[in-house]
């Protein structure tokens, strides 16, 4: 399990870029090539980033790590996924679809600490990243 690749969703990179729980773990699975970055992760950072220090930060990141665009079958996928959960009544935000079928596309595991990627989880394939799972 150590060696696969990651997709680390926009709560791990903000945790980890502050200095929090994540960071140790974050420096060594991207050190170690195994992250993803996902272009709307990419993007809420973005969004997100206070200038200066922030944003020279996801500068360097950015550079760091390869960024997965979504495609056609993305969307779609997420939106097929986005109608099973409302039926299961869970509703979910579009871009956080989108991060969860990229992520099932690409066959990795999600890293998060978003509950709703849980309730995600349970009405699909979506396999969640444990960091306690990585220190055994």
């Amino acid at each position: 399990m150590s060696g696969d690749r990651v997709v680390l969703d926009t709560s791990v990179w903000i945790d980890a870029l502050r200095g929090g729980k994540t960071a140790s773990a974050v420096r060594e699975i991207v050190s170690d090539l195994r992250s993803t970055l996902l272009a709307p992760v990419a993007q809420e950072l973005l969004v997100g980033a206070r200038p200066g220090a922030d944003s020279r930060v996801l500068s360097e990141l950015v550079s760091l790590t390869s960024i997965e665009v979504p495609g056609r079958d993305d969307f779609l996928g997420a939106g097929e996924l986005g109608a099973r959960l409302r039926r299961a009544g869970v509703t979910v935000v579009a871009i956080d679809l989108l991060i969860a079928q990229q992520t099932l596309r690409l066959r990795q595991q999600l890293w998060t600490l978003d509950a709703h990627f849980r309730a995600i989880a349970r009405h699909s394939r979506l396999r969640l990243y444990r960091e306690e799972a990585r220190a055994r």
